[in-house]
């Protein structure tokens, strides 16, 4: 099962432009029922996760950016981002409720499937969404703050030995 949903997960090409929706729709529907918990025995190495990473950090990316009413606290500028453009955040109830359900549901998706895979793996030095993740801590919504918090603590811990 777990081969399947690796095999799947690096069929997805993230591309540029109106297609990044609807493949970023797959990945979240591919994703969904391994997000709530890790079903799987073995502990994961995270060298072979990078094209599904990948995929899920451009998903990540791509929500931020185009909907930036999700977080009540501007992201933090990085001299390596030049997508940022702008700090646009919500400063208003309207803002924050002009965000779709179907793009919060998808966050959490992906960030539940990040810290499950976070907290069963090794070699945590080549996820590459810290930032992002840092970014959601400042959501408007409490349960991406939370989750995103809990992806950044799985990344944090060492891996366990036991598996």
């Amino acid at each position: 099962e777990l081969k399947t949903l690796m095999d799947t997960l690096n069929a997805i090409e993230m591309k540029e432009g109106a297609e990044i929706m609807k493949i970023m729709e797959s990945l979240v529907e591919t994703l969904e029922p391994f997000s709530t918990a890790w079903r799987f025995e073995e502990q994961v190495d995270l060298y072979d996760w990078i094209p599904a990473l990948n995929a899920m950090d451009a998903s990540i990316s791509f929500l931020l950016e185009t909907y930036p009413h999700l977080l009540l606290i501007p992201p933090v500028p990085r001299d390596d981002d030049t997508k940022k453009k702008s700090s646009t955040f919500a400063t208003c109830l309207d803002h924050v409720t002009s965000v779709p359900s179907r793009v919060t549901n998808a966050l959490q998706v992906l960030l539940q499937f990040s810290s499950s895979l976070l907290r069963n793996c090794i070699n945590k030095n080549v996820y590459n969404s810290v930032s992002e993740l840092a970014d959601l801590l400042g959501a408007a919504n409490d349960d991406l703050a939370s989750l995103a918090l809990d992806a950044l603590a799985n990344l944090a811990i060492p891996p366990a030995l036991h598996k």
